[in-house]
């Protein structure tokens, strides 16, 4: 019924109110010292991002330049 969807609503805001995201481990300076052309940074940025988040965010900074380093163009 109604108020239980309301209940429900409630209950899953407050979650999500309490949820943190961590920090993204890697930004530019990363990638320049990958040597990724600046022209770059910001798709492989977005790209490595994305990886994090399917993720579940568990991965850490090494396997995210792992897997950069592994999906070069």
């Amino acid at each position: 019924n109604f108020e239980n969807l309301i209940d429900d609503f409630l209950q899953l805001s407050k979650m999500v109110r309490l949820s943190q995201i961590p920090d993204f481990p890697i930004n530019g300076y990363d990638l320049i010292d990958l040597k990724i052309k600046p022209q770059d940074i910001g798709k492989t940025l977005k790209i490595a991002k994305n990886y994090w988040w399917e993720n579940d965010f568990s991965i850490d900074k090494q396997q995210i330049l792992s897997f950069i380093k592994n999906n070069r163009a």
